[in-house]
Formats: structure tokens, C-alpha cells, sequence
């Protein structure tokens, strides 16, 4: 596993969509064919969120160079807190760069709830009351922008090594596209309280 996070970094950008998508149609697949989701809705609104994908794939083409970017800066000029850090012990080391990455995203999260401006294009995503695997494709461009923007900026900051942030990036594509998965023998355990923090949204603030 240590060999494969460590090489990760030679991996095209096409694997990590590539496990996106089948992991997005394996959870539709099963939640489809378990008998919770079967309706004549349900395509339709699979087709409309997965059309943002569309939308989005212009900005996230783009991002993937500045990634690219940003990470052979960081390297060449040894810059960045993980950089700075000397740990020695491998694991710990991917621990502590998902807590930072983890706690900048919940950053960002509260961020676009709290600035009007910013709810104005987050709300596209929460305005899916029909949660389901396909509701994590549904983002605005604008968002889409903003938040690889920000992840661009805590890249640079972290500085962290490509493959742990790559090996991160593998497991939240899985993690997001299980939070909406709607199996019933989740649905109550958990998809329950997915649903509602996800569905029951405070009001933004008026700050701008």
C-alpha cells in the first residue's frame, strides 16, 4: 500500500475520474435494483444532475494543470508546512495531511454557507430534495471554480507529497459518492441523517 501511494503520483488524472464514475454507477446500479429507488424519475433526475458534469469538466480540465503547477512549485521550492515538517513515520504523515486537507474543506463548507454570494451558487447542490448518488455531480461551474481555487491554496500552503494527496483525493471520491448512496440498509443508520443535514439548511447570513 506504502508503494502504491508513493507511485500514485505517476497515475494519469483519467484514473481518478475513472473511479469516480464506476463507483457512482455501482451505487446507482445497487440502489436502483434494491428496490428503494424504482421509479419513472429516476433516470430523469440522474440525467439531469450527471449533465453538470458537463458543465464542469472545462473548469476542472483547466484545474488539473494548475494542480499540476502548484505541486512542482511546492516541491522545487520546498515550500509549504508539510515541507517544513520533518515526520519520519510514514502513516502518520497521511494522517496528518487528510486532517489538514479534511479541516480546510470544512473550512471552505461553513464558508459558502455563511457569505450569501457564495450560498447563491453552494445552493445549486442543496437544491436536490431527491438525494441519491447522483446528487454529488450536481455543482454549479461557479462553485466548481471557487473550491478548486481553495484547494489550489491549501495545496500550496500544505505542500504535502502528490501521492498521499492523490491516495486522499481516491478515497473522498468513494466516501462522497457512499454518503448518497440510497440502500435501504443504510436508510435508516445513516442515510437518514445524511439527508436531513443535507436537506435542512440554515439560513445564510446576510454578510456579503
Amino acid at each position: 500500500m506504502k508503494d502504491f501511494i508513493l507511485n500514485s503520483q505517476n497515475l494519469p488524472d483519467s484514473f481518478r475520474v475513472w473511479i469516480f464514475f464506476i463507483s457512482l454507477l455501482l451505487f446507482s446500479f445497487i440502489e436502483f435494483f434494491a428496490g428503494l429507488k424504482i421509479n419513472k424519475f429516476y433516470f430523469k433526475h440522474f440525467w439531469l444532475n450527471f449533465k453538470f458534469a458537463f458543465y464542469n469538466a472545462p473548469v476542472l480540465f483547466v484545474f488539473g494543470f494548475v494542480l499540476v503547477y502548484v505541486f512542482k512549485y511546492c516541491n522545487d521550492a520546498h515550500f509549504g508546512i508539510f515541507n517544513l515538517l520533518v515526520i519520519d513515520d510514514f502513516w502518520l504523515y497521511c494522517v496528518l495531511v487528510f486532517l489538514y486537507l479534511d479541516f480546510c474543506e470544512y473550512l471552505y463548507h461553513v464558508v459558502m454557507h455563511r457569505f450569501k454570494k457564495l450560498w447563491m451558487f453552494h445552493a445549486v447542490h442543496h437544491s436536490d430534495h431527491n438525494v441519491n448518488t447522483s446528487t454529488v455531480l450536481r455543482e454549479h461551474p461557479g462553485e466548481t471554480f471557487i473550491r478548486l481555487t481553495c484547494l489550489s491554496v491549501f495545496v500550496l500552503f500544505g505542500g504535502m507529497a502528490v501521492g498521499v494527496f492523490i491516495f486522499r483525493q481516491i478515497i473522498q471520491v468513494f466516501y462522497t459518492v457512499f454518503c448518497a448512496f440510497g440502500f435501504s440498509v443504510f436508510n435508516y443508520v445513516g442515510q437518514n441523517y445524511f439527508i436531513g443535514i443535507h436537506n435542512t439548511q440554515y439560513a445564510p447570513s446576510s454578510s456579503s
